[in-house]
């Protein structure tokens, strides 16, 4: 059956036709598709001024993925960080590692959402990640401080004021460029704001990663 899990975390060889890479024409800032080559910054990008210097995803978001991510995040399906973050590698090693990360980041949950769910999906991603890249993970350099409302249930003003000042960064390391990891991007709010917190302790580069992007926005 499409869909089904091996106890590897691997998926039988329809699924795989499943997984659609990125591709086409994309936002040279969010990675989001355009229609076409005359400008290579969507609309989005430039209302929204993101703070990160570019996103990359590694696949379209499709009612497969919609589903698998589901698992991952609310059914304690902790081995598919590994599936995704082996697929993301070989999607994306070489842009990777031509940014010359010195850390990859998960974006931060709460310590009171991270106690209810048992884990930090996102998390779970950068370490297997880390594996395959050898690319150091440091999971502590950002964190989340204060609670908020879950953004799928939230309107894009909405979502703006509820993140805002959310992130603050260690500011006893110090890293060049930094790739933020999660598992979907939406509209880069999250992530600008991850970005914002990393570059106020002297980051320089925020670049971004996730397993899968939307369309429109």
């Amino acid at each position: 059956m499409c869909g089904e899990i091996t106890a590897k975390g691997e998926f039988h060889g329809i699924c795989e036709k499943i997984f659609i890479p990125t591709s086409g024409i994309r936002c040279k800032k969010c990675g989001k598709s355009l229609s076409s080559f005359s400008d290579p910054i969507c609309n989005d990008c430039k209302d929204r001024n993101h703070l990160y210097d570019r996103h990359i995803s590694a696949f379209e978001y499709n009612e497969f993925l919609r589903k698998t991510i589901y698992r991952f995040k609310y059914e304690n399906q902790r081995r598919l960080a590994d599936t995704f973050a082996q697929k993301m590698w070989q999607e994306y090693s070489t842009e990777i590692t031509s940014w010359d990360i010195d850390a990859l980041v998960p974006v931060p949950m709460s310590d009171k959402k991270v106690r209810s769910r048992g884990y930090n999906q996102a998390e779970l991603l950068a370490l297997s990640l880390s594996k395959y890249s050898r690319i150091p993970a440091d999971r502590n350099y950002l964190k989340r401080i204060r609670e908020t409302s879950p953004m799928k249930e939230l309107t894009d003003i909405e979502r703006m004021s509820n993140i805002r000042g959310a992130f603050e960064a260690k500011g006893d390391k110090i890293y060049k460029n930094v790739l933020i990891v999660d598992d979907i991007y939406t509209t880069g709010i999250t992530l600008s704001e991850c970005a914002k917190a990393v570059k106020n302790v002297g980051v320089s580069g925020v670049f971004g990663l996730t397993v899968c992007i939307g369309a429109g926005f």
